[in-house]
């Protein structure tokens, strides 16, 4: 009888290639050992591209690169924990075109029991069975995000926005019509909103992409490097060398233009209305400040005229406590960029920690929530980011935050509280002098009469006039009463005799 032969390792790695269903394996270091013919077929990859890349656990705005596949590859880090995952995926095609497909994650092991990596297999989008799919509602904000991201990049390229509140579909429609036309953008919101991110998805979105985008902030350069800066871009447009060059600037933001100078606005003004058209375009103006600008028109830190140009087409960004429906895609976002720059791979956050998130306002909006999971993650020492792991001065803000409000005092009336401030001064002036209305008004310094005059109309006693008055009612009635003869036995006895 002929022995049965064992399949080796490689006759079992030749066939796991060449198999038609799709699927692929990753070691412990996220890494592609083998991308077979059926991801091949169904990417457009080949897997001389694929094998060797790290996967990261992050969505990838720009579906063209292979970074979006490899993120679309990579499990969460559960899969690496030994459990298996199966998860709804976007998987991109070489061509830019995205199709949802569930994957299934299963822990390999060797035969002391070690995980050695993990195993996925592709197969195509169905509702899958509960003891199937993940319900973790982080792995499905995972994958809302990638969708959402795939969306957002069909619509304003690559430099992207996460957004699915109704407070920001205004915002996302007024910067889908900033990047089809070039004439000056106005940007208002609190410290924080992501202004200058906005402004370079308008600027990307643009005719001007190929150009350079110029950030300058006028609120912390000096009036020196400011003036340097518009000298050069005034060079760069009207010099045929800076041409040659390609040192033509396409985009030049200008974050808190109210703290600029009054001088430099006159030259900022005659940059965007130029006398005499320039060989070249000049660069767009994308304008920013934290505050209403027709207000520092108003306060007279902001010429009029130049607040007329720049504010062409007014874009308005709502704070953070604004977005609530926004909040969780926004922190998953910074949590997987965070995982695209190194090899700690953080699933997200827990449930706990999103009641805190929701109950917290963000004073300082995108830029705090950004810093918060940025150090939560750094604490972190499992898959999911819990209370602990959140910064110390989240949790003080948080409390500080529940605390009761002060008691804010009523307004008065002015006239009643200057009445009854004056009253209580004139008592105290009259008590301390005895009532001596001399003394008292010296006190005040004013005049006898007028202390005589406030009293009045303060509806003050005159305690030393009401004394006197009382001692000549006193004297009055003893004088009364001396002058009735008190009776005496005689006259009783003499009224009698004549009585009779």
């Amino acid at each position: 009888m002929a022995r049965k032969r064992t399949p080796r390792v490689n006759d079992v790695q030749r066939w796991l290639g060449s198999t038609t269903v799709p699927l692929f394996v990753l070691d412990t270091e996220r890494r592609v050992s083998l991308f077979n013919l059926g991801c091949q077929e169904l990417t457009g990859w080949p897997a001389a591209d694929v094998v060797g890349q790290v996967c990261q656990y992050a969505g990838y705005a720009d579906v063209l690169s292979l970074d979006a596949l490899t993120s679309c590859l990579c499990p969460p880090p559960e899969a690496f924990a030994g459990q298996e995952v199966c998860l709804p995926a976007h998987l991109v095609h070489k061509d830019g075109t995205t199709a949802s497909h569930l994957l299934h994650f299963f822990p390999l092991r060797d035969d002391r029991g070690l995980q050695i990596g993990v195993l996925g297999v592709v197969k195509p989008f169905t509702p899958a069975p509960p003891h199937t799919a993940s319900t973790l509602p982080v792995h499905q904000l995972h994958a809302e995000l990638t969708a959402l991201r795939i969306a957002m990049r069909h619509r304003f390229g690559t430099q992207t926005l996460t957004s699915r509140s109704d407070v920001m579909r205004r915002v996302l429609s007024q910067v889908e019509l900033a990047q089809q036309c070039t004439v000056p953008v106005c940007l208002e919101g609190e410290p924080g909103t992501g202004k200058e991110h906005v402004a370079r998805v308008i600027h990307f979105g643009s005719v001007a992409k190929t150009r350079w985008f110029v950030p300058v902030d006028c609120g912390s350069s000096s009036p020196d490097e400011l003036q340097q800066v518009f000298d050069r871009i005034y060079e760069e447009s009207y010099h045929e060398s800076a041409r040659a060059a390609g040192m033509q600037p396409g985009t030049l933001y200008l974050a808190n233009v109210d703290r600029l100078p009054r001088d430099l606005q006159h030259v900022l003004l005659h940059l965007a209305t130029p006398a005499e058209p320039p060989p070249k375009p000049l660069p767009r103006l994308i304008a920013s400040a934290t505050n209403r600008m027709q207000d520092a028109v108003t306060a007279d830190r902001l010429r009029p005229d130049l607040f007329a140009v720049l504010s062409t087409l007014a874009i308005e960004l709502p704070p953070l406590r604004q977005r609530g429906p926004d909040l969780r895609l926004l922190a998953q976002h910074f949590v997987e960029e965070i995982n695209r720059q190194g090899t700690k791979q953080v699933t997200g956050l827990a449930d706990d920690v999103w009641k805190l998130f929701e109950e917290y306002r963000w004073p300082g909006n995108l830029k705090e929530l950004s810093a918060v999971v940025s150090d939560a993650h750094g604490h972190c020492t499992d898959n999911l980011i819990r209370p602990v792991d959140l910064p110390f001065r989240f949790r003080t803000g948080l409390e500080a935050q529940q605390l009761a409000p002060s008691l804010v005092p009523r307004p008065l009336p002015l006239d009643d509280l200057l009445e009854k401030v004056e009253r209580q001064l004139i008592l105290l002036a009259l008590e301390r002098n005895k009532y001596n209305k001399t003394k008292a008004a010296e006190a005040l310094r004013i005049s006898r009469m007028r202390l005589y005059s406030r009293m009045e109309k303060l509806g003050i006693e005159d305690r030393e006039a009401s004394k006197s008055e009382s001692s000549r009612t006193k004297n009055a009635e003893r004088d009364a009463r001396s002058d009735v003869r008190e009776p005496t036995a005689d006259g009783i006895e003499d009224g009698v005799e004549d009585e009779g």
